[in-house]
């Protein structure tokens, strides 16, 4: 199977009618808006700024389109639950987040990536919620995983296992590496799929 080596950005959404002309598979990178969703893009590819990362939480306000080796979209979704951002800002994102998961034949999988070093929080249960009622299919990323000594994190995948038990887990760290070679599996066992046209 061909690896999955070049990357490059090809727009920002802001309005569903913008998505891209060229349907393909996509696979859309969800989470809390400081979880590090813009790292894990970059280290996924060895690139340090194709996904642009911020220091300022909440600074990802569109979706961001990807192309991955002309084969599929890595679809960069807006962060939820900075407290800062305005409740309109907020509900606007939340449409254009919903309006472009449901119902997307294209959509295959969403990563769906939380902080290891934290208990899940109430806005990642909502997401798993509405995924789970809307059957798109989903697997979490662990991030920071390097952040956490072995122990730690044995402790911390225990509580998210009984928390989300069905559900698969790839532990993932920007700095070990940890977890890349399972995330290029599944992006390469997924861009074998053809879109539902």
């Amino acid at each position: 199977m061909n690896r999955l080596i070049s990357i490059r950005f090809i727009r920002s959404v802001a309005r569903i009618e913008q998505l891209p002309q060229l349907r393909l598979t996509e696979i859309a990178v969800a989470g809390r808006s400081n979880v590090g969703k813009s790292t894990f893009i970059n280290t996924l590819f060895n690139r340090k700024n194709i996904a642009r990362v911020s220091s300022v939480p909440g600074k990802t306000q569109q979706i961001n389109f990807f192309l991955v080796s002309d084969r599929l979209y890595l679809v960069d979704l807006p962060g939820y639950g900075y407290k800062k951002i305005s409740l309109s800002a907020t509900q606007y994102w939340a449409g254009l987040i919903e309006s472009y998961l449901r119902g997307n034949e294209f959509l295959k999988l969403v990563f769906l990536l939380i902080d290891c070093r934290h208990e899940p929080q109430k806005l990642d249960f909502q997401m798993i919620t509405w995924l789970q009622r809307h059957a798109i299919p989903f697997e979490i990323i662990l991030t920071k995983r390097d952040k956490l000594s072995n122990s730690q994190f044995a402790r911390q995948l225990a509580v998210f296992r009984r928390s989300f038990p069905p559900v698969a887990m790839i532990p993932f760290s920007s700095k070990t590496l940890a977890g890349k070679t399972e995330v290029f599996s599944r992006l390469e066992e997924i861009a074998d799929l053809k879109p539902d046209l």
